[in-house]
């Protein structure tokens, strides 16, 4: 991708208990070993770290890392950390590479999706949250 370029993606909307949720994601890849899966991820600025689900670990075959914890809204929890590249897609090409260690929760349904924190994405681009528009907007920066 060439400095400068943007992605901008609209936000993922479903209802839940009545109410519309609104969730800042992108399409990703992640690779790990041979394997790949494509799936969504939220760009969370609160998050310090990125992680992802113990299930997508499993399903791509890799081997955990070392034990590490991590804190979230509900506390601190057990986690390992796993050497993954993270494929940010736009129109189903790869708009931005990223390899990263990332979390992974022991635990089974302690992350419901790829959360992509300042520790990757944030590194990477500029972001821009439009709440009234639902759009998110990735812009390289320029170096």
């Amino acid at each position: 991708m060439k400095p400068g370029k943007t992605i901008t993606q609209r936000y993922l909307k479903y209802s839940y208990e009545g109410e519309t949720i609104r969730l800042p994601m992108v399409p990703v890849r992640l690779r790990a070993g041979d394997g790949s899966v494509k799936t969504v991820a939220l760009v969370d600025s609160g998050a310090t770290a990125s992680f992802v689900p113990p299930e997508l670990v499993e399903i791509l075959g890799v081997p955990v890392g070392e034990t590490s914890s991590a804190s979230g809204a509900g506390g601190d929890f057990p986690t390992h950390l796993v050497e993954m590249t993270i494929e940010v897609l736009k129109d189903h090409s790869v708009a931005c590479k990223i390899e990263e260690e990332v979390h992974v929760p022991i635990e089974a349904g302690r992350v419901p999706y790829v959360v992509l924190g300042r520790d990757t994405i944030f590194l990477h681009y500029d972001i821009t949250f439009r709440e009234r528009r639902e759009m998110i907007i990735l812009r390289k920066p320029k170096r």
